[in-house]
């Protein structure tokens, strides 16, 4: 037994030759002992094997026949001796003398460890009333068949108890059903907080760990076109690396210190001054370019022009005219003889003496207007401009004023050279005037082509017609 404090009588009648004999008791300090109604049939055995048929209304295991168990003391086995005095003893669960509170087990019998709670009484003791009625009905049945009534009664003893105890581990069974799956919901709902829990730690922790993560990589450059900030800091390569390595700030200011310093040994394209004794490719005599000419291309033209023997099929001395004049190997024009163009022909464009003009029709003016008359576009080189303007009034006609102008800004009177204007001016006027008015010879030097304007100018009442000529020709 691991707990017989939770029983409360259970009897098992007993009447045959090696029958289950014994008693379960339940008490305890304060609970009154009842006999039960059955006590005076129980037989005790004190001798292995032998049937005592003692018959005492005990209530007290020590008032038991050839027994020498003390209150409170468990028998758990018969060690084969023939004496209950050689029981051995398994608890000692009485508070009280004539308290029954144990159990005492016969040599021989087999019994279960049974822990039932006092719930189950009622239906143990309707199965110990079930056996005796029927062992009575057993009894009565003996008159009239003709079975040996020691057997029957120990069959329906054992139909009895074995149903008892059938009933009784099935309702075992229940509790220790029910009380595992109570506590396996316990578990599992314990199981399922926890796990939420866990679950929710986690997914917090995952959300901190995912931002802590974005903010770092959020700190990181790409690999792939990346943009820098602050001062990004590199290896610097080596002097004369050409791959595609970083440049950093030391390796470009090295690499320019070896180019300024190359740079100071060089002449520039433009016009180089060069010092000690520049050589050049010698080029082929007869070259007629712009390539260099060394020494050796010079010494050889003049030697090749030493062998000269005739100029323009002309051979032997040559005799200079009145108007040259030789000075080593160079031949001068004399001052006042150059000759002049025998011909009506005009000179060629860019050539000494080119001659431009441009003239207006005779057209009606307009009072007060200041406006452009004319005007020549001259190629760079030394031009001498002229502007004639010839002005014509019409019977009721007073001019007081006019103006003509060379001037390289369209529509505008320029007075900055006396040669490049004309002006007129009288407060009373001229009637029906007819006037011939010149302006330049005004020179200039131009190093692009530039337009020049004849401008002009009138106040006057009535009617007043204008007609400029303009002309350009190069003196050089």
């Amino acid at each position: 037994m691991t707990d017989d404090t939770v029983y409360a009588v259970i009897d098992t009648v007993d009447a045959a030759d090696g029958g289950t004999t014994s008693s379960f008791y339940e008490g305890g300090v304060g609970t009154p002992y009842t006999p039960a109604a059955d006590d005076t049939t129980y037989s005790y055995v004190n001798q292995a094997g032998v049937e005592v048929t003692d018959a005492e209304s005990a209530s007290d295991d020590t008032a038991y026949t050839g027994s020498s168990y003390e209150a409170g003391a468990i028998v758990a086995s018969v060690p084969g001796d023939t004496t209950d005095n050689s029981y051995t003893f398994t608890d000692g669960l009485d508070q009280q003398a004539s308290r029954p509170s144990s159990s005492f087990y016969e040599h021989n019998s087999v019994y279960e460890a049974l822990v039932l709670a006092p719930s189950l009484l009622e239906e143990t003791e309707a199965a110990r009333d079930a056996a005796v009625a029927a062992q009575a009905a057993a009894e009565a049945a003996v008159a009239t068949v003709d079975v040996d009534a020691a057997v029957l009664v120990e069959t329906n003893n054992r139909i009895a108890a074995d149903n008892a105890l059938t009933s009784a581990f099935q309702a075992a069974d229940t509790v220790v059903t029910n009380a595992f799956q109570a506590a396996d919901t316990v578990v599992t709902n314990a199981f399922q907080a926890a796990d939420a829990v866990v679950t929710s730690a986690f997914a917090a922790a995952d959300t901190a760990l995912q931002g802590t993560l974005n903010t770092a990589i959020g700190l990181k450059a790409n690999t792939a076109s990346p943009t820098f900030t602050g001062t990004p800091a590199a290896p610097t390569a080596t002097a004369g690396t050409n791959t595609t390595q970083l440049a950093t700030t030391a390796f470009v200011e090295a690499a320019r210190v070896i180019l300024a310093s190359a740079d100071a040994t060089k002449a520039p394209l433009a016009s180089p001054t060069f010092t000690g004794v520049p050589a050049a490719p010698t080029a082929s005599p007869g070259t007629n370019t712009t390539q260099l000419a060394t020494t050796a291309f010079t010494a050889a033209a003049i030697a090749a022009a030493a062998g000269v023997t005739s100029i323009d099929t002309a051979t032997g001395a040559l005799t200079l005219g009145a108007g040259l004049t030789r000075t080593s190997q160079q031949l001068k024009i004399n001052a006042g003889h150059v000759p002049a163009v025998a011909s009506n022909s005009a000179a060629s464009a860019g050539e000494v003496g080119e001659y431009k003009s441009s003239q207006t029709a005779h057209t009606g003016w307009t009072n007060g207007l200041t406006a452009n008359m004319t005007s020549l576009s001259l190629e760079a080189g030394e031009w001498e401009i002229e502007a004639i303007a010839y002005i014509t009034g019409a019977g009721a006609t007073v001019l007081t004023n006019y103006a003509l102008s060379i001037s390289p800004t369209t529509a505008t009177l320029t007075t900055s050279d006396l040669g490049q204007f004309d002006w007129f001016r009288d407060g009373s006027g001229v009637n029906d005037p007819i006037i011939v008015s010149r302006a330049g010879r005004y020179r200039v030097n131009l190093t692009s082509t530039t337009t020049y304007y004849a401008v002009f100018y009138a106040a006057f009442s009535n009617v007043l017609n204008v007609t400029v000529k303009m002309v350009a020709r190069r003196p050089r």
